[in-house]
């Protein structure tokens, strides 16, 4: 039996997760890139701005040839070679040790990472003996050195969760 493994923003790297999202807003919400780029009304636009993306239309609309649609294809390529390094680096690779500690119902209330990457997540759990989370917490410090906070909180419906709430806090390094 073959299991999946979800990797959720928050568990990446802050800088990681600054590529990714600066990707999705790039990407919008066309299938392409050649479709992002050559959608844009260049009607209210001047110069050479209007200029270059008028270009990448005209080489949208000629079948992709010229300058503009090698341009293209370039970018298209350097996303695609960006995104495979995101999804390497997003693997368990490095050097690092996990420890695990446990409640007397054997719920996980503390995972801990240490080595190449560094943080903490702290589970609580409701007091009836449902094994029901009510929040986790995962603490790192990003490269930057801000310490940074996650707080998921969990709702619950007949024993299944049915919506997480995330907040999260960033505090600058004392000076």
């Amino acid at each position: 039996m073959s299991t999946t493994t979800k990797i959720l923003l928050y568990d990446l790297d802050d800088k990681l997760q600054k590529i990714f999202l600066d990707l999705i807003e790039f990407k919008g919400n066309d299938e392409t890139l050649y479709e992002s780029l050559t959608s844009i009304n260049v009607e209210g636009m001047s110069g050479d701005t209007k200029e270059v993306i008028q270009d990448l239309i005209d080489a949208y609309n000629n079948d992709f040839k010229g300058a503009a649609s090698e341009r293209i294809r370039n970018l298209e390529e350097q996303i695609t070679q960006l995104r495979s390094e995101i999804i390497l680096e997003t693997l368990d690779q490095g050097n690092f040790d996990e420890t695990f500690s446990y409640d007397s119902d054997g719920n996980v209330t503390l995972h801990t990472v240490t080595g190449d990457r560094n943080y903490s997540v702290r589970y609580n759990y409701k007091n009836d003996g449902s094994g029901e989370l009510t929040t986790s917490v995962k603490e790192f410090t990003d490269s930057e050195g801000n310490a940074v906070k996650i707080t998921k909180t969990y709702t619950y419906t007949s024993g299944d969760i049915t919506g997480i709430s995330t907040s999260t806090s960033i505090t600058p390094p004392a000076e």
